[in-house]
């Protein structure tokens, strides 16, 4: 789930086990599944990035639920070859805004 303007988007090494709770798992996990699914399928960034604002159009991704939160706490976690590869932290899952609010 790396942005798409990441240099390490598609950087293979890439090891993050995320643990959910059930809002997130329930609004955040089938974004991910369908991501996922498209980048396995070969569809280059701006495909995805195509489809994914078509699938948000139709609601065929849920809205973030209120409360969704994630964990990555793995010691052996591989998240960028920066050095530290791995830093331990809590993700806190927001509707975005209209930035005219």
């Amino acid at each position: 789930m790396a942005p798409f303007d990441n240099p390490e988007f598609w950087n293979s090494k890439n090891r993050s086990p995320d643990c959910y709770n059930p809002p997130a798992a329930r609004t955040v996990l089938p974004l991910i599944k369908i991501r996922t699914e498209m980048v396995l399928a070969g569809l280059s960034k701006e495909q995805i990035i195509e489809k994914l604002k078509a699938a948000k159009a139709m609601k065929e991704i849920p809205p973030l639920e209120p409360g969704g939160m994630a964990y990555m706490m793995f010691k052996q976690a591989y998240l960028t070859d920066r050095v530290p590869h791995s830093l331990s932290h809590v993700m806190f899952f927001v509707p975005g805004t209209d930035p005219a609010n």
